[in-house]
Formats: C-alpha cells, sequence, structure tokens
C-alpha cells in the first residue's frame, strides 16, 4: 500500500471547495475514530463496563445535562413495544 499524502492545509485561495474540506474531515477522521470507539466501547469493553458500572460517553450523555430529558424521552418512545389497536366502542 502507498503511504497516504500528508494532510494539507487551505487557505483561502487554494480552490477547494469547504464543502469536500468538510467532507474529507468527516470520512477520513471522524468515521474512523466513531467506529473505533463504539467496537471499542460496546463490543470489545461492553462487558467489562457493566460488571464495574463504569459510564460511557453515551451514559453520560443520555444521563445528565441539558440534553438528558428529551434523548430519554425519544428512547423510551422508540423502544416501546406497540400498542395493540383498541376497537372503537361499539364494535366488537
Amino acid at each position: 500500500m502507498p503511504p497516504s499524502p500528508p494532510p494539507q492545509v487551505c487557505d483561502p485561495e487554494c480552490g477547494r471547495n469547504p464543502l469536500l474540506l468538510l467532507a474529507d474531515g468527516t470520512r477520513y477522521f471522524y468515521l474512523p475514530w466513531i467506529l473505533g470507539y463504539y467496537l471499542l466501547v460496546f463490543i470489545v469493553l461492553g462487558d467489562f463496563l457493566k460488571r464495574n458500572a463504569y459510564q460511557t460517553l453515551f451514559d453520560r450523555v443520555t444521563t445528565t445535562g441539558p440534553s438528558a430529558k428529551v434523548l430519554t424521552a425519544l428512547f423510551r418512545r422508540c423502544a416501546a413495544p406497540p400498542r395493540e389497536r383498541q376497537p372503537p366502542a361499539g364494535e366488537v
């Protein structure tokens, strides 16, 4: 495999589209990082973290801070079993 080119810094006159720069950053940094993080935390270390009651970033975000109530309600709603349809009054 040939070595990858060194990262480039783009000044305003470099001619690269800012959206392409954002896409490159997402593809080459964020996606590999998040994939590695979730594989490590939830698959490799999952049982260890539960057994020792360690708090992960996911737990922290969903249980503390301003987004906790919103995320908890959203997860509860998404995970709720579907309700059986009740027939209207008068139907059997």
